[in-house]
């Protein structure tokens, strides 16, 4: 028996369906909303970085 037959042998059958939605849900909706939530975070952080430690920032206009 050769090392290819060995390990096929070892392998369960193939059903179609490797994961079940209730796996593969989550994962579709958590990769859809990343982008939502890095922008969220990217514009409300300044604003806790600022109110946090009494930073005012001052810009001035030439």
């Amino acid at each position: 028996m050769s090392v290819t037959e060995e390990h096929s042998a070892a392998l369960p059958a193939y059903s179609g369906h490797p994961f079940s939605w209730r796996f593969a849900t989550p994962l579709f909706v958590g990769s859809a909303l990343n982008p939502i939530n890095s922008s969220l975070i990217a514009t409300a952080l300044p604003v806790f970085i600022r109110s946090a430690s009494g930073f005012t920032l001052v810009v001035k206009r030439i």
